[in-house]
């Protein structure tokens, strides 16, 4: 792009009428402290493998409890206990995901 004679004019004028640069050695400072903290990310990436490895393992649990309980024909103490107890990891690994998220809102 060819720079015109109105192109340097107009970057001529636009250096005269901009403010001059403060020289305070204080002032970056002053407005670091004005901004907004950063956020730090609600879960590291340990956690979020972590609850996603869970997850999996809870899905493959209730898949291989409800083929448990489907092909046998007598239901038994052993398969009535694993729903209850899948269902009480299943609450536990519910709440430590949502409580962090519900806090931090």
């Amino acid at each position: 792009m060819k720079k015109t004679e109105i192109d340097r004019q107009l970057g001529e004028l636009i250096k005269k009428e901009l403010p001059v640069e403060r020289r305070d050695p204080w002032f970056v400072k002053k407005t670091m402290n004005r901004l907004p903290e950063k956020q730090a990310p609600l879960f590291s990436r340990w956690e979020r493998l972590a609850y996603t490895l869970s997850g999996l393992l809870l899905v493959v649990l209730w898949c291989l409890t409800a083929v448990n309980i489907i092909s046998n024909p007598v239901l038994t103490v052993s398969a009535l206990m694993q729903p209850v107890m899948l269902t009480i990891v299943s609450l536990i690994l519910i709440g430590a995901v949502s409580i962090p998220y519900l806090r931090r809102n």
